[in-house]
């Protein structure tokens, strides 16, 4: 019942989960991973005025985004083959 839950699930289960089929939970780990650091670091959002959101919450003063977006969480995955060190 929340409009950007709603548009966020839609867009996962379009662009990623309808499109890819899964060979194990490893797989759709990966794969998953990917498309989040697509959809946070790369993907600019029209909601943002054109920016990521990772650039809106650098952006942002501390009212509008309390909580910042943990850059460092991916840090050692290797997106392009989907291990961890």
């Amino acid at each position: 019942q929340n409009a950007f839950v709603e548009s966020f699930n839609g867009r996962l289960r379009d662009e990623c989960l309808n499109e890819t089929l899964f060979s194990s939970v490893r797989h759709a780990r990966a794969v998953l991973a990917t498309w989040k650091h697509d959809y946070n670091y790369v993907r600019p959002h029209s909601a943002h005025g054109g920016a990521t959101p990772v650039e809106f919450a650098d952006q942002a003063d501390m009212g509008h985004a309390p909580y910042r977006l943990d850059q460092s969480a991916h840090k050692g995955h290797c997106f392009e083959t989907g291990t961890y060190p």
